[in-house]
């Protein structure tokens, strides 16, 4: 019998170390090309599958929590104190204006093209995001929610 934790176990090997960084989350756009984020600002990007790593600048202290990518070259990256990053090239990023949260994290996002979906937080609220800018939903919608 095969037990699936032990094979995963057998093939993990660290390709990369960055002792100051703790990091929340890592996708591939590709099979070459990654990006992972983290603390402190942290972005990382890999163009051959993970063998190496480049650190992009975020232009940001806070911690950075999940990326939604959107497309094939598209992404945001979303974070603390309601920090919500976007990109069109995985490769420059600009801070996206949040008015309703200040002290409480964006921990996922879910798009539907690349100005269009929601973004769930710390502090129990959705959020739609609507060309681009943020609408706060007062009250559960099934009907809006699904859409």
């Amino acid at each position: 019998m095969v037990v699936p934790s032990l094979l995963l176990s057998q093939s993990v090997e660290r390709t990369f170390y960055a002792p100051d960084v703790f990091f929340k989350d890592a996708v591939f756009v590709s099979s070459n090309i990654g990006i992972a984020v983290g603390s402190n600002g942290a972005i990382f990007r890999t163009d051959d599958g993970g063998n190496n790593w480049t650190q992009i600048s975020s232009n940001v202290n806070n911690t950075l929590l999940s990326i939604t990518l959107v497309g094939e070259f598209g992404s945001f990256i979303s974070g603390s104190d309601g920090l919500l990053l976007r990109s069109e090239d995985n490769l420059n990023w600009s801070r996206q204006t949040n008015p309703f949260m200040k002290n409480s994290s964006i921990n996922a996002t879910n798009f539907k093209g690349f100005l269009n979906g929601y973004a769930a937080s710390s502090c129990g609220s959705l959020f739609r995001i609507v060309d681009g800018a943020f609408v706060e939903l007062d009250t559960y919608d099934e009907e809006s929610v699904l859409k």
